[in-house]
């Protein structure tokens, strides 16, 4: 608005110039324009006069409507009338002037002006020391001098309950935003008619209360302030800085939600250059967070065709991982594998991003310990450095750690050496890494591209013997003996997707497991999936049932499970098979509990030489064979046994010798879910009859 009455007031003073200066003595001056206006302002009828009053001269202004480019009318019937001007050769003074206009969120009282004009070199200085705002008084100045201007603004104490409803009545689509609180103003700027232009801000909010409707920007209680200012070359770039000074009170800016008090004041600073519609760089970033972190570095972001990040250079000071986390990291990685952590410990990092990809990443951990909430991984007190280049040079790598853990499995104490050069990351030597009472040894590890979409890694090493009654315990099973242990050639990470090449063996119940085409997709993902092949040979089942409450079970068992598909660590889809094997001549015998387990299981009959009455007068049972069969798909699981039984039935156990039974299943198509229920509560009356 200034600078628009003041080219206005510039266009009254040159039509009056010629007569101005003998107009102390002279009859009054008149001028009557239609319109007139200039780049982006124009003004609709103007009037002006100069009448010599007592040596002195009384000056009018009217006009009857100021309009912005794309802004429409911003004020109408505005008058000033200086009454004791003095006007000479040189210009005109005017220090007692009044004004009133009609304008959005301003009263109609009359309000002080001053303006001076000078015919040479031509010059405007305009200043209004109180506006009557309707949100607080703004003590407004003005001026043009030979093709330059400046206009200033300042409102120390401003309703923002007021601002917003002008906002509103000036256009800004503000449904369901509501603010309360006060704030203080300063705006000052400056420019050539060539299109040069600088400016300098500060805004200062007090007890700020902030909603919308999206729901991406709140406060509550809150003050600060934003600083900055800047200039316009003549290429149309502009250059210049902005601070941030959060005080007191909370502020969500989406991700990020802040809680400040006066006994910590989060501040930020940064130098820019802004070329619109092409890039933005930031450069001298500062951010201090009093006992949480300090930041420094600097940013470029292209904002046409391949718009994003271009490049990254950040050093981080002193950060306290347990109260950076939730403020600066957790809201970024919400739905990740790095989502739902509680850390603790220091940390010292650098990192240099460039081209799409990182070239450069240093970090330096002090007493540093990770758990994730959902209990999938955990690591403590890991110390040391880490680094990883894109360049030839090398970076060198010394990491520790006391204790670690993997979806509840506990791992010893480690200390890696690697080192890095042309995005790769490799293991110096060999590796140990206790797990319960076992090891895997790593011959071989290789990252390439970390942090990436594009990451891969890979491992070869040994598994030594891991007891399966500690490894069982420790996941929550029902613990059982074994061991497992295998050569590992190769373990893969790619897309998302671990893969292992070679065998897995497990010896267990006196059999083997032995474990192929093991995929394990989105390992740390909200949805695990894992996919693999397992055989099962000359297990004893006397060892697995004194295990498990089932009941007592001698003799030996094959099988396989194909095609294994577990999501979320839960079967969707397998084809298993498990019986005794051809030509097995271990005893063959299942105690009287056994039977009526299998028969609850499956449903089935008991047949053979036997009636269901003399059941209880033998404990244990002879078969010739045993066998039971699962083709898992969609939630149902389609069952087989043996052999093809008379009635329609399959045979789970096939009666031989004396006494003998057979157990008919006559259930071909069940709910998965409701035979896992069987199979517990079946395990749980096994339980409850043996205490």
């Amino acid at each position: 608005m200034g600078g628009a009455r003041s080219g206005a007031l510039a266009a009254l003073a040159l039509a009056l110039a010629p007569a101005a200066a003998s107009a102390g003595a002279g009859p009054s001056l008149q001028l009557a324009v239609g319109a007139v206006g200039g780049a982006g302002w124009s003004v609709e009828g103007l009037r002006a006069g100069i009448e010599p009053v007592a040596g002195r001269a009384r000056v009018e202004l009217r006009v009857a409507a100021l309009r912005l480019a794309g802004r429409g009318i911003v004020l109408r019937h505005l008058r000033i009338l200086c009454a004791g001007a003095r006007v000479d050769a040189g210009g005109i003074d005017c220090t007692d002037g009044s004004a009133r206009l009609v304008m959005p969120g301003v009263r109609r009282s009359p309000f002080a002006v001053r303006f001076h004009y000078r015919f040479a070199p031509r010059s405007l200085d305009l200043s209004i020391p109180a506006l009557p705002w309707d949100a607080g008084p703004v003590d407004l100045q003005a001026g043009w001098s030979g093709g330059r201007w400046s206009a200033e603004a300042r409102a120390p104490d401003l309703a923002v309950a007021k601002v917003l409803e002008l906002a509103r009545r000036l256009g800004w689509r503000a449904e369901g935003v509501s603010a309360s609180g006060r704030a203080g103003l300063r705006v000052a700027a400056r420019g050539t008619r060539d299109g040069r232009y600088g400016f300098r801000a500060r805004v200062a909010v007090r007890g700020l209360d902030f909603g919308e409707p999206s729901g991406r920007y709140a406060a509550q209680g809150f003050s600060g302030v934003l600083s900055g200012s800047g200039r316009r070359g003549g290429d149309g770039s502009w250059r210049g800085r902005v601070r941030v000074r959060l005080r007191d009170g909370q502020l969500y800016v989406e991700p990020l939600y802040l809680a400040v008090d006066r006994r910590r004041t989060i501040a930020a600073a940064s130098r820019y250059r802004w070329r619109p519609g092409e890039r933005l760089e930031l450069r001298a970033i500062t951010l201090e967070d009093p006992g949480v972190l300090r930041v420094r570095g600097g940013l470029s972001v292209a904002l046409h065709g391949a718009a994003g990040l271009r490049r990254l250079h950040l050093v981080a000071a002193g950060v306290d991982l347990a109260r950076a986390y939730p403020v600066y990291f957790q809201p970024f990685l919400y739905g990740g594998a790095l989502g739902a952590l509680r850390l603790k410990g220091r940390l010292d990092a650098e990192l240099d991003y460039r081209g799409g990809a990182l070239r450069r990443l240093r970090a330096t951990l002090n007493g540093v310990s990770v758990a994730d909430r959902k209990g999938r991984f955990g690591l403590e007190d890991a110390g040391g450095t880490v680094g990883w280049t894109s360049g030839a040079q090398p970076v060198d790598s010394d990491l520790q750690w006391r204790s670690a853990a993997l979806y509840r499995i506990p791992i010893g104490a480690v200390r890696l050496r690697l080192r890095s050069r042309d995005s790769g990351l490799r293991l110096l030597g060999r590796a140990r890494i206790p797990i319960l009472d076992g090891a895997l040894k790593i011959d071989d590890l290789r990252i390439r591209d970390p942090g990436t979409a594009r990451m891969r890694w890979q491992f070869a090493g040994l598994l030594t013997p891991v007891s399966l009654r500690a490894l069982t315990r420790s996941l929550g099973w029902t613990p059982f003996a074994g061991k497992l242990s295998g050569m590992i050639p190769r373990v893969r990470y790619r897309d998302h997707r671990v893969t292992l090449d070679g065998v897995l063996l497990v010896r267990v119940f006196g059999g083997d497991l032995t474990v192929r085409d093991l995929v394990l997709r989105h390992p740390f993902g909200v949805i695990p999936d894992l996919r693999a092949d397992l055989r099962v040979r000359n297990l004893d089942l006397g060892a697995l049932t004194r295990t498990f409450p089932f009941g007592n079970m001698q003799g030996r068992l094959d099988g396989y499970i194909r095609g294994l598909r577990l999501e979320n660590w839960r079967p969707v889809a397998f084809d298993a098979r498990f019986e005794t094997p051809a030509g097995d001549r271990s005893r063959h015998r299942i105690s009287q509990q056994a039977v009526k387990s299998l028969t609850r299981i499956g449903g089935g009959g008991i047949g053979g030489l036997l009636s269901g009455t003399f059941l209880r007068l033998f404990h244990e049972f002879s078969y010739r064979r045993i066998g039971i069969g699962c083709v898992l798909r969609g939630g149902v699981c389609d069952m087989s046994g043996i052999g093809p039984a008379p009635g329609g039935g399959y045979y789970l156990v096939e009666g031989g010798g004396l006494p003998r039974i057979s157990i008919v299943g006559f259930v071909r198509r069940v709910d998965w879910g409701t035979l896992v229920d069987q199979v517990r509560a079946v395990i749980a009356q096994g339980a409850a009859a043996h205490k």
